[in-house]
């Protein structure tokens, strides 16, 4: 609508993904000392997409938080080992249907402050008002 490319633009984000992707790959096997296809199982992934949806998406402290949450549930549940995915899936349910923005969710609002007496709409109104001349 704007004479963008969005084909462009899908590829850059694309492209940068995948050079993080491979960027953190290659320090995780650099730390690790070898490459193995089962480093990252169903089940790693699982938990990963369980932290961060937990958390909140636009919050690192929320990320933390979903993660010290997730990693420390399987000692509390240690009995109950075949039935932490089955916890993991009730979480997020109720998750997404209470509190779908994550925990700290309500800080995903500004995930960083502007200066003082400034306000998102003032920052907006300014940058409509430069490129609209």
């Amino acid at each position: 609508m704007i004479g963008l490319s969005p084909f462009l633009y899908k590829m850059i984000a694309f492209v940068f993904s995948a050079a993080l992707a491979g960027l953190a790959g290659g320090l995780y096997s650099f730390v690790i000392g070898y490459i193995d296809p089962y480093t990252f199982t169903f089940d790693t992934s699982i938990t990963i997409l369980c932290i961060v949806i937990l958390g909140g998406m636009a919050t690192m402290r929320g990320m933390y938080l979903g993660a010290a949450v997730l990693i420390f549930m399987p000692e509390l549940l240690r009995g109950f080992d075949t039935w932490r995915f089955v916890v993991y899936g009730l979480l997020l349910v109720f998750m997404m249907r209470f509190r779908p923005q994550g925990i700290l969710g309500w800080q995903s609002r500004r995930p960083y402050r502007f200066p003082k007496g400034v306000e998102p709409n003032d920052i907006e109104g300014t940058l409509y008002k430069k490129g609209g001349g």
